[in-house]
Order: C-alpha cells, then structure tokens, then sequence
C-alpha cells in the first residue's frame, strides 16, 4: 500500500530543553520565560498541530 499525503511542516519554539531546570547548569536559558511563552501560546500550537493532522489524514 502506498500512500501519498501532503507534508506539513509545524515550527515549536522557545521550548523546554529540559523537565527541570534545578538539575542542571544552563545560564543561556531562562525557565521562566519558556514557562511564560508556554502558557501564552501551548493552546495555539497544540490547535495548529491537531489542524496540521487532520489536513494530512484528510489527504490519504
């Protein structure tokens, strides 16, 4: 069976490198600002990931 789907691409940044930012040295980082932009934008891009989903199941 072969299928042929449109790709998609879905960009995520300014994500968690790691789960907790206590056991380990990254100055270059900031927790904070990750779990800021996080919370500001998780929703949007879980919607925009389910869309893109859905768009390539549709294309099957």
């Amino acid at each position: 069976m072969v299928f042929k789907t449109v790709s998609a691409i879905l960009n995520a940044y300014n994500t968690y490198q790691v789960k907790s930012y206590d056991r380990f040295e990254l100055a270059s980082f900031s927790e904070e600002s990750k779990r800021q932009y996080r919370e500001d934008n998780w929703e949007k891009d879980l919607q925009k990931a389910r869309e893109a989903g859905r768009k390539m199941a549709e294309s099957v």
